[in-house]
């Protein structure tokens, strides 16, 4: 005989996440990469924006333009005159902190620590 079903408040709401998040590890084991994966895009696609600056200013990017000696000043003069809109530009406008990271790089720190939490998942045997 079934059970009829409670009204959902936040209570029966935090426990059905609760038994499907149970159900998911417990019984379908090898869901669990691919859970393991999406928890990683969300999380890459948070930490993307707040990490870009101090990873940009890490080449070489500074503040007040490339610094002296470091990958970014190499590959500026590599590159000469540096158009408005490249991804030069870009990148030193982030670290300027004048411009946001766009989607598309948001989307691509999403796809790489879900690739690598997902390839860790499944190395791991979770």
């Amino acid at each position: 005989m079934r059970k009829t079903a409670e009204p959902l408040n936040m209570d029966g709401l935090s426990n059905l996440n609760a038994q499907v998040l149970n159900f998911t590890f417990r019984k379908k084991p090898r869901a669990r990469p691919f859970l393991i994966g999406g928890l990683g895009m969300a999380i890459g696609s948070i930490l993307t924006p707040l990490l870009a600056a101090p990873i940009l200013g890490l080449v070489g990017f500074g503040a007040a333009g490339p610094v002296a000696g470091t990958m970014a000043a190499a590959i500026q003069s590599g590159m000469g005159s540096i158009a408005a809109g490249s991804p030069f530009a870009l990148a030193q406008s982030i670290a300027m902190g004048g411009a946001a990271v766009p989607l598309a790089g948001v989307a691509a720190g999403g796809g790489i620590l879900s690739g690598i939490s997902f390839a860790i998942a499944k190395l791991f045997g979770a």
